[in-house]
């Protein structure tokens, strides 16, 4: 297992060398941070609490491709 699904991290899943990454939502991130900070500065509302916490989300040979494919849309050519 190892932390992370970057794209250079996914060969390690589809060659055999670990069978588990745990990918952190880099995109959701970011979507979050841009929506806290218009809700605090625009509309005045604090976030319900100060870490957000969010699901890391399991990638192995099963789905090893199709979580590929979010980085095709997240990082275009």
């Amino acid at each position: 297992m190892s932390i992370d699904a970057l794209p250079q991290q996914l060969g390690y899943v589809r060659s055999g060398h670990v069978q588990l990454l745990l990918a952190q939502d880099v995109y959701g991130y970011g979507q979050l941070a841009v929506e806290t900070l218009i809700n605090k500065l625009l509309l005045k509302k604090s976030p319900p609490q100060p870490i957000a916490n969010t699901a890391l989300i399991s990638v192995n040979k099963a789905n090893v491709e199709a979580f590929a494919k979010n980085w095709e849309t997240w990082l275009p050519k």
